[in-house]
């Protein structure tokens, strides 16, 4: 395993979970209005949407703690600061596992953006004809995929 940290990708991190954080905490507001007009009514509902929440964003939704509490009806939302503090700790970390020995962590790091560059090119060439994914097991039928992408895109 090859940790890789990139400080150009450290304001990209922060700004994707501001992002989810925002809309988190839009849709949390909710929850409590929807508990008011009478939509979720026992506890059951409201467990299910603060899960469907929690699955939706859970980059963030580890970071907090959501409790309803039945006598008052109340939804408290407390973040948890040290979760938060451990997460912007690793914004622009990233760790690649590999299996091959022979290669240094600078030239895993090189494949590893390379292969991201070759899949970006490929997915900027089968946009425009919205041709759909296709997988392949066979080895000359990844190649041939590969031709005719590349056909196409001349």
């Amino acid at each position: 395993m090859i940790l890789c940290i990139s400080h150009e990708r450290v304001a990209k991190d922060r700004a994707i979970r501001g992002k989810h954080e925002g809309r988190f905490l839009k849709d949390l507001a909710k929850v409590p209005a929807r508990i008011q007009n009478g939509r979720l009514k026992n506890e059951v509902q409201i467990g299910e949407a603060i899960g469907r929440l929690k699955e939706r964003y859970p980059r963030v939704a580890r970071d907090h703690s959501l409790t309803f509490d039945a006598k008052t009806r109340q939804l408290k939302n407390e973040p948890d600061e040290a979760k938060r503090a451990v997460a912007a700790s690793l914004d622009g970390s990233s760790l690649l596992r590999t299996d091959r020995q022979d290669l240094s962590a600078e030239e895993v790091w090189r494949i590893y953006v390379s292969l991201t560059r070759a899949e970006n090119a490929f997915r900027c060439m089968k946009s425009p004809p919205c041709e759909r994914p296709i997988f392949h097991h066979l080895e000359h039928r990844v190649e041939s995929q590969i031709f005719l992408c590349v056909l196409a895109y001349h």
